[in-house]
């Protein structure tokens, strides 16, 4: 941390200013990737992505950091969007984060029960095609 007498000593305040939030912004950004590095959660994965059309998805694969399944009744992936600019973080594996469908089996108090999913077309919709009644 800079002591605030070197920033006393800055003859221009708009400098001062600028320099100051400058180095707030970068320490907010530092503690964002510690939090987001310490959260860890057991969810379902999302083994298999037959939608190519998402954003998310790249070789098949759902890259998003979690998705939620369902509108109540239909077990479509409601994080499904659809464009051409495929997502950058590869290494990442999607997981479940909440199911809304509360007929399937697999369904614990709105959140996936089972080890892993598979997404894919049903028809004209994109849905969990591991959804079972």
């Amino acid at each position: 941390m800079i002591p605030l007498k070197r920033f006393v000593r800055k003859r221009c305040a708009g400098r001062l200013h600028r320099r100051f939030f400058s180095m707030e912004r970068k320490l907010v950004i530092q503690l964002r990737r510690v939090i987001m590095k310490q959260l860890s959660i057991e969810m379902p994965i999302v083994a298999e992505c037959a939608v190519r059309e998402c954003v998310y998805n790249t070789e098949q694969c759902c890259h998003a950091r979690a998705i939620t399944v369902g509108n109540g009744v239909h077990p479509g992936c409601d994080t499904f969007f659809n464009g051409s600019a495929h997502s950058k973080a590869w290494s990442r594996t999607a997981g479940v984060g909440a199911c809304k469908v509360s007929a399937c089996k697999f369904n614990e108090d709105y959140e996936c029960m089972t080890e892993q999913i598979s997404v894919g077309r049903d028809g004209e919709s994109v849905r969990c095609l591991t959804y079972q009644r």
